[in-house]
Parts: structure tokens; sequence; C-alpha cells
């Protein structure tokens, strides 16, 4: 517990001594005449982020920091007056940075992510909050006599840029400090290699060129082709304070006879350009994580096809309007030649008109459909019968085993289902349980079980303990394994393909003209 205090008082410590050694930088690096007028103030981006770690309990610290450093601006007019203004200063400052915040909350609950959160972010969390600030400021300053009339405008004007600068600079180091500021090595060469670029064109824009200052936008836009969004982010803040203390020093393109028009038009363009790098790194980042989504899904997709289509169970998907996919044991089951065959058909069409318990299979099978639609699962029984021969299944297996019954049947059903299946085994047959999803209540003819000699058993592996499944481990490598390793057992395999061609695979399988398994191979990394 005292860690953690000793902790939040440090941390108090150093974001307060932060504001106020950044406010006195601003002050001396960045104030251009007329009026002494601050052309960044930084101060406003670490106020929000002040917010943002310690919440509304942040307010008490950035006013008694804005007091402290814009105290000593104010000392023009008598002590009283001097010290309401500045508290008026120090007030203004920490409630448009709580605005910030609370905007900030509501509409980028998780910081700059898209390329349309720009929207949100420029203009309500740095512009809306700076424009009242400004006019918060610039009324201050207008009563205590520190402005004249005519100098309210551009007063305001200049706040509001500088305030908003502030934040659009500042809020996106402090998201990229967030995720570590750590930068992959091939990252790093190419934040260094614009960085120097940058360098070189700002130099020479300030000894000889100033047109060569507007080449760093093109620079940045390209990084954010290589580069991640915090390193964007930080070169593109860097560049811009260094472009803004060299104006304030006499430097660059943004210079003519009128003052105020020169500091307004460094400050759009600096506006602008902190706009287009961040909405570039922003949409950059965007696009390589649709395509990582893409790449996953279509990994997935693969995957997903592949296992519908080589399972030996019949899989079939619908949705409201009836079936629109199904594999190719459902088409071998239902007896379709086609999946457009299959499609076309209602449940209903594959089923008596009524169910063993006299429901008409058309409103029992639609109204199952809607009720698994809604709540998402439905668990039901169903009598089907074959398309091709209209025989429902226990009858299809007493033609194709010329009345004889089969000698094994894995039922996942249970219910209902076993009395059907005690009736389609042959003698000494076994109908071996592995799950109930149709019900763990059975009626089935016991005397039939009696005279054919059969045997009802089930079988799940799930809540075994561990030592069993090693055991049937180690019999599948003794007794199943070298038969394999011989040839005794071989795999039917009809066609291999490499996995980046499934699209191949999959019309094959479609074309239902193969015999044996379709295989896909994946290259070693």
């Amino acid at each position: 517990m005292e860690k953690k205090i000793t902790a939040n008082l440090i941390w108090i410590l150093v974001a307060g001594a932060s504001y106020y050694l950044l406010a006195k930088l601003g002050m001396e690096l960045f104030a251009l005449k007329p009026g002494n007028i601050t052309l960044l103030w930084l101060p406003s981006g670490i106020a929000l982020v002040i917010y943002l770690q310690w919440g509304y309990r942040a307010f008490p610290l950035i006013f008694i920091a804005s007091f402290a450093a814009n105290f000593s601006g104010m000392s023009a007019a008598s002590g009283a007056q001097a010290f309401l203004h500045t508290m008026i200063a120090a007030a203004s400052d920490a409630l448009t940075a709580m605005l910030a915040y609370r905007i900030c909350q509501r509409y980028l609950p998780h910081g700059l992510v898209r390329p349309e959160d720009l929207l949100p972010f420029g203009l309500g969390v740095c512009l809306l909050p700076a424009f009242v600030s400004g006019l918060i400021l610039a009324l201050n300053l207008l009563s205590g006599g520190y402005i004249a009339w005519n100098e309210l405008g551009s007063m305001i004007r200049m706040i509001t840029l500088a305030d908003n600068m502030g934040i659009l600079l500042v809020y996106p180091l402090y998201q990229g400090w967030l995720s570590g500021m750590r930068l992959p090595a091939t990252e790093q060469r190419w934040v260094i290699a614009a960085a120097m670029t940058i360098t070189v064109l700002l130099l020479l824009s300030f000894a000889a060129m100033p047109g060569l200052l507007y080449f760093c936008l093109p620079v940045m836009s390209l990084l954010a082709f290589y580069a991640g969004f915090t390193g964007v982010a930080a070169l593109g803040s860097l560049s811009v304070i260094v472009i803004i203390a060299a104006t304030a020093q006499g430097l660059g393109p943004f210079l003519s006879v009128d003052a105020v028009e020169s500091n307004f038009e460094l400050m759009s363009f600096s506006y602008a350009y902190m706009v287009v790098v961040l909405g570039t790194a922003l949409l950059m980042r965007d696009i390589a994580h649709r395509k990582a989504t893409e790449a996953a899904l279509l990994h997935s997709e693969t995957k997903f096809k592949t296992l519908f289509e080589s399972s030996a169970e019949a899989v079939m998907l619908l949705d409201s309007r009836g079936f629109f996919d199904c594999n190719r044991a459902t088409l071998q089951m239902f007896g379709c030649a086609s999946r457009e065959e299959f499609c076309a058909k209602h449940p209903s069409d594959l089923a008596p008109p009524l169910q063993p318990d006299g429901t008409n299979s058309f409103e029992f099978a639609s109204k199952k459909i809607m009720m698994a639609l809604k709540s998402g699962c439905e668990l039901f029984e169903y009598q089907h019968r074959r398309a091709d021969s209209g025989h429902d299944f226990q009858a299809e297996v007493a033609r194709l085993t010329e009345g004889q019954g089969v000698d094994v049947i894995l039922d996942i059903e249970a219910g209902a289902y076993v009395a059907k299946e005690v009736q389609s085994l042959r003698d000494d047959g076994r109908l071996v349980i592995i799950s109930v999803q149709g019900g763990v209540h059975s009626e089935f003819n016991a005397g039939l079980v009696l005279r054919r000699r059969l045997t009802v058993t089930g079988s799940t592996l799930r809540p075994r303990p561990v030592a069993f499944k090693a055991a049937i481990a180690r019999a599948c490598l003794t007794s199943v394994w070298p038969l394999l390793a011989s040839g005794q057992i071989k795999p039917v395999i009809h066609s291999v393909f490499d996995a980046a061609d499934a699209v191949s695979a999959h019309a094959l399988m479609e074309a239902n003209q193969h015999f044996g398994k379709i295989v896909f191979t994946w290259e070693k990394a």
C-alpha cells in the first residue's frame, strides 16, 4: 500500500513538473509578437494525458501547474488583478482539458485506431476544447487590459490553434507510449532514414530554400507505408515542433510583413501536416489489419471447407429460406445427384408426409428451423427418407442388405432411433452408442435382442483416465501402425494438392468424380 502511494506521488510530481516545464519552454521557444503570443501550447496535450491517467482527480494538479506557469506572464497588472486573471487562466486550462478528456472517453474509448477516428479526434478532442480555451483566455486577457479590442479575434484564433496543436502532437505520442514504443528493426531503419531526410530538408529550408520545407509532408506520407503508427506519429510531432520553433526564431517560409497572418499560416500548415500524417499512418495500419484478417479468414475457411467436405457424417447448412449447402456425405445419404438438387428441396421433401407422431412434416420442420434460428440451437427428432427411392433409412438398410441387416451401427443420436437400429442389425450384430443428441431415454424390442443375440453397448473416451487413453495410443502404435508402415493397410488417396491450390482441390471434390482422399500439403517455413 505504501509503495502504491509513493508511486502515485512520484507520478503526480513528474506530471506536474512536465506541465510546468513544457509551459515555460513554450514561452521561450514558441513566443512571437505581437502580444507575446505562444504559437504552441504543449501543456494542453499533457493535461489531457494526466486526465486519461488519473481521471477527474487531475483537476487540482493541472490548475496549480498552470497557475505557476502563467503567473509571471500576468504580472504586468497589479498584484490582486494579476492573481485573479491567472486563476481564471489556470481554471480555463484545467476545465478545457477536462472537456477534451470527456469527449475522448465518449467517442474514442480505444484511442486512434481507424482512419475515421480522425474526425472525432480532430474536431471533438482537439479543436472544440481548444476553441473554448481560446475564447475564455482571450476574454480574460481583454478584461485585464493585456490586449486591445482589435486584437481579440486574432488572439482567440492563435490560442485555439496553439492548444489544438498541443493535443494533436502529444496525444499520439501518449498512445504510442501505451503500446510500448517499441519499433521492429526494419521500422527503425525506415524511421531513421526519414528523420535524416527531413533534417536535411529543414536545414536547407531554414538556410536558403524555404520551399523545401513542404517536401517533409510526402516524406512522412511515404514513411507511413513502411513504419507503424508510433514511429510515424513520433517523427511527425518532432518535425512540427522544430518547424514552429524555427519560425519563432525568424527562419523558414512562414515570414511576412503581417506577423499575425504569418503565424496563422504556420499553424494551419502544421495542423494540416499532422492530420495528413496521422491519417495516412492510420489508413496503412487499417489496411495491414484488414489484410491479416482476410488471410486468417481464408485460412479458417479453408480448414472449415476441408473438414466440411471430408466428413463421413452428413452435414447440411440452412437458413430461413432453406438449405444452401451440404457435403458429399449428405448427397450419398439422401440419394441426391448434386448440391443444387439437394438445396432446392425443403426438409419436408426428404421426409414422409407425416412424422411418427402424426405431425405434418412441413409444418414441423418449418417450426423447428425458425426456433433454431431464433435461439441458436434446437434438438429434435425428424424422420427422413431418400430422395431417389422414397424409402426411409430403415427400409433402405433392409433393401441394401437383402433383409439381413448390418453388422455394426455407430449411433450419435440414441433416443427413439435405438428401436429402429435394433431392427436394422443382422444376427450377432452390435449397436454402439457414442452420443445421445436425440435423448437419453429409449424403448426397443428386448425380445429381438435375445433372439438375434444382439449387443447394445456404449463408449465415450472423454471421461476415461489419462492412463486408459495412453494405453489405447500404445495399442494403436503396436497393433495398427505396423500395418500402415508395411503397406498391408493403405489409405486410398486420389490426389495431392498444395494448400495454396485449395480452390482446385475443392473444385475436384465438388465435381464428385474422385475415389479416395484429397490431400493438402504444406511446405515447412
